[in-house]
């Protein structure tokens, strides 16, 4: 295997382990899907910016603040939702 082929299989391999820690992480506030998705979304702008040492490192970062301030805003509409149901 050339180096850039070992690379791309080490590279995809450590994106594979940080969608699988996220997923734990998430399990029960975020679907699996849902949680893939959004470290592929947060890769492909990573590399779109230039980004390539650390990209699994930088991904994972930058999807769990994505995932959680997703939820925080996901919990403030559940709130005022039920606010408006008890008026």
């Amino acid at each position: 295997m050339t180096r850039t082929a070992s690379l791309l299989v080490t590279e995809r391999r450590d994106l594979l382990s940080v969608g699988e820690r996220l997923v734990g992480e998430f399990q029960g506030e975020w679907a699996a899907g849902a949680v893939f998705a959004e470290v592929a979304l947060c890769r492909a702008a990573l590399v779109r910016a230039g980004v390539r040492a650390g990209l699994a490192a930088a991904t994972e970062a930058m999807a769990r603040g994505r995932l959680v301030r997703h939820a925080d805003a996901a919990q403030e509409l559940a709130k005022a939702l039920a606010g408006r149901e008890r008026n």
